[in-house]
């Protein structure tokens, strides 16, 4: 899944016409889980057109390095 988002973001049509951000980030000590939700939207003559929600869940998260380490987290197997 998470190559399917980091496929979808990187192309010149992404940086042009969408917005991406982190709308909620929780991260659970109790059970190590780390969720991340994103949103993509995307506008045309700054008129929303499509809006994405990509939810990420880590869990059995090892190590977390911080909000700018968010994709570095390390899964227990």
């Amino acid at each position: 899944m998470i190559e399917d988002l980091i496929k979808r973001t990187q192309t010149d049509d992404f940086y042009h016409n969408c917005d991406f951000k982190l709308e909620s980030f929780n991260f659970k000590t109790s059970d190590n889980t780390v969720e991340m939700i994103f949103s993509i939207n995307q506008t045309s003559y700054d008129i929303p057109v499509e809006h994405e929600e990509w939810k990420i869940i880590s869990r059995n998260t090892e190590k977390y390095n911080g909000s700018f380490g968010i994709f570095s987290c390390h899964i227990l197997n």
